[in-house]
């Protein structure tokens, strides 16, 4: 069987759509609305390769190669998400998508290629160079049966004792799109400072719900006084809701609000008639796990692979490095204003 490695261009786009609505673990990421998003606000350059075994097409991968300057150049697939980007139906197949991924990992003088997805090559031995990094899981929360059922069967006690709670405090849900994005903004411009983190533009986000207007919608949690608490949004996509930005303002902890926001947040996915929630990676270990697994979701390991040329040391672009810890705690002391010029700058390389 002979495999061959093409570019995706308009003459074989509909091809590739076909074989990616065939993939159960493609997701958003993988459609070309996703792309222009990222090219539109941030220039950067995609890669995207076809594999046909005899003349049918038995992989895909995609691509897009960040420059940053501390981080340096690199190429990654499934650019600010958690997996997507590379699928392949045979070994041959993934391995010839390898091939043409180191070739354009050297012609590019990149420092390293990551590959991220779900945890499906079990029998493919990865070549010399590559490696397997799983400091990453993905957390899947079903939606079975009905709201109710799910509340007094799948949550904690302790989980249902403080969302009745809070139910006393008279917050508020609201679901939109763009006619949330100010109050959105507000809250994630916010709370992404407090968390010492870089966040993406006002342009992004807008741009992001224009490409995907038909399934992209924003939350808004809000409190008696009508001001934004939290904010949540969400890509659907084949009866999913894909979280994929969101947090909370500190101020509202103590009164449980992020808890009970998801909870509202879960009986909507109920009414539109959605399956699953995906609430996107976390480093494992992490706050963000912990808090994540407090709703009983099925966690599946992200499987990430590096091709690392010339000796090239793994990279550690997470909250653990504690090369980080400085650049936090000064960005957590940063004016708002100038947070939101100089964020998106630099989140453009860390993809």
């Amino acid at each position: 069987m002979t495999t061959t490695i093409s570019a995706i261009t308009a003459d074989n786009l509909g091809e590739y759509n076909q074989f990616i609505s065939l993939q159960d673990n493609a997701t958003f990421v993988d459609s070309f609305a996703w792309r222009e998003v990222v090219e539109q606000i941030y220039g950067l350059r995609h890669y995207w390769y076809l594999a046909y075994e005899d003349g049918k097409v038995s992989g895909s991968v995609a691509l897009t190669l960040a420059k940053h300057p501390v981080f340096g150049t690199y190429l990654s697939t499934a650019p600010f998400a958690s997996y997507g980007g590379f699928h392949a139906s045979s070994t041959s197949a993934a391995s010839c998508l390898l091939a043409k991924a180191e070739e354009l990992c050297h012609e590019r003088k990149a420092k390293y290629i990551v590959l991220r997805h779900l945890n499906e090559f079990d029998s493919f031995s990865l070549p010399g160079g590559w490696h397997n990094d799983n400091s990453y899981a993905i957390y899947h929360i079903p939606l079975e049966s009905d709201p109710d059922h799910f509340f007094k069967n799948h949550l904690r006690k302790r989980v249902r004792k403080q969302l009745i709670k809070s139910e006393g405090y008279r917050f508020y849900i609201k679901f939109g799109k763009h006619d949330l994005l100010p109050d959105f903004w507000h809250v994630i411009s916010r709370s992404m400072r407090e968390l010492g983190s870089p966040y993406h533009s006002f342009a992004y986000l807008d741009t992001l719900l224009t490409m995907f207007q038909e399934s992209a919608n924003i939350a808004v949690l809000y409190d008696d006084n009508n001001e934004p608490a939290c904010c949540r949004l969400f890509i659907k996509n084949k009866k999913r809701a894909y979280s994929i930005h969101g947090n909370s303002l500190l101020k509202y902890r103590h009164l449980n609000a992020g808890d009970y926001f998801f909870w509202l947040f879960i009986q909507e996915c109920y009414n539109r008639g959605l399956d699953l929630i995906d609430l996107g990676r976390s480093l494992i270990g992490s706050g963000n796990d912990m808090w994540k697994m407090k709703w009983r979701p099925e966690c599946r390991p992200l499987s990430y692979w590096y091709y690392l040329p010339k000796g090239q040391q793994l990279p550690q672009l997470n909250q653990n490095n504690p090369k980080y810890r400085v650049l936090i705690k000064t960005w957590q002391n940063l004016p708002l204003f100038l947070l939101q010029i100089i964020g998106p700058r630099l989140i453009s390389g860390i993809l």
